[in-house]
């Protein structure tokens, strides 16, 4: 049943439960591999945390972002913030999870420059398919990652976490991205790219404007432009505009919001407007989308 809004989730949500391991407000981890230990919301639900869900055992059909996907043993999800999940449909399946605030990512994705592509690939993606030595190397991970954020006598811990995370992050690209483009990743460019990319994911609903956030990393748009080229070979315009689409989509198939609710949602000068930006990028109107099978 579509409801009017989507619940959030947020790490604060599962800090009452006593078998999973917290480092403050901006890691969880879920060490117990069993995903029946966690209270299901209710679907579908946005999530606020970047997620690294792991499939150990069992079957489940979600989507995420309105995609669907089949879940199976050996399955690996990377999720940005701000996608929706809902789920369809689950046979006894037993998974274990790292969550990392949206704050607490910013601080890792410093330290990943050199693996920005295959990141926004496994995010763009969802769903990888590891052997299963690759999945023990990541059970690893969430056990140590789950020692250390209990170890709360280690005046070192937040920093030992954040390394191991980003440690786990290489590891994980290793394993799940076979191809590596060539360019150069710590470039100046791709530097300005990661954090336009970070300020769009924060702001695309209110701010449609490539000289907004030009003006809030003090460059010129016109280098903005040029940098986002040069990094990823798309203009600041397609990434905002994917983010405008894939919100619209969303809010679409899983809520009753009218049209007139997510124009005003997204900051859309009226629903006229965002009928016609949505029929350019998707090829159908608004409507026709919202009542097309899934």
């Amino acid at each position: 049943m579509k409801q009017e809004k989507l619940n959030i989730i947020t790490i604060q949500d599962f800090k009452k439960i006593p078998t999973l391991s917290f480092l403050d407000e901006d890691v969880m981890v879920v060490n117990n591999s069993d995903i029946y230990h966690i209270p299901q919301p209710s679907y579908p639900v946005r999530m606020k945390n970047y997620v690294v869900a792991f499939c150990i055992s069992g079957t489940a059909r979600i989507s995420i972002n309105t995609i669907n996907y089949e879940i199976s043993a050996n399955n690996v999800l990377l999720l940005p913030p701000e996608c929706v999940m809902n789920i369809n449909e689950m046979n006894d399946p037993k998974a274990t999870f790292l969550v990392f605030s949206q704050n607490y990512g910013k601080e890792v994705i410093t330290h990943c420059s050199s693996i920005w592509n295959s990141l926004e690939s496994m995010m763009r993606t969802v769903n990888h398919k590891v052997t299963e030595e690759e999945g023990l190397m990541i059970l690893s991970y969430i056990k140590r990652l789950s020692g250390y954020c209990n170890a709360t006598d280690n005046k070192y811990r937040r920093e030992i976490v954040k390394l191991q995370i980003v440690s786990f992050l290489h590891d994980l690209c290793n394993a799940c991205v076979k191809e590596e483009a060539q360019e150069s990743f710590f470039s100046r460019e791709m530097q300005i790219f990661q954090n336009f990319f970070q300020l769009a994911s924060q702001h695309f609903k209110e701010e449609h404007s490539v000289a907004f956030y030009a003006d809030k990393l003090c460059i010129t748009p016109k280098y903005l432009s040029m940098a986002v080229k040069q990094a990823v070979n798309k203009t600041p315009s397609e990434t905002i505009q994917g983010f405008l689409i894939q919100e619209s989509k969303v809010l679409l198939k899983n809520t009753n919001m009218t049209i007139k609710q997510i124009s005003n949602e997204l900051n859309f000068q009226n629903p006229s407007f965002f009928c016609r930006y949505f029929r350019k990028y998707v090829g159908v109107s608004p409507i026709e989308y919202r009542t097309k099978p899934s």
